[in-house]
């Protein structure tokens, strides 16, 4: 009885081991980034690599600086 135990533990671990190699799990899908649009240039800049003055959006400082000249 001891050995039937043993043997159906064995059988199902390899079984599980073998479903993971065959099928792996997805990575998680990547988040979507907020786009928007530069005041100066108007092309679209991601948000966390834009720059924000006076409630405005810019893709580089030097056009913040250039449109409030």
């Amino acid at each position: 009885m001891l050995k039937l135990l043993i043997i159906t533990v064995i059988v199902v671990y390899l079984l599980r081991f073998f479903w993971h190699l065959m099928y792996p799990r997805l990575p998680d899908p990547p988040k979507p980034v907020e786009m928007k649009a530069c005041e100066y240039c108007g092309i679209l800049a991601r948000e966390d690599k834009g720059v924000m003055q006076r409630d405005r959006f810019f893709c580089t400082s030097d056009h913040a600086k250039r449109f409030f000249l």
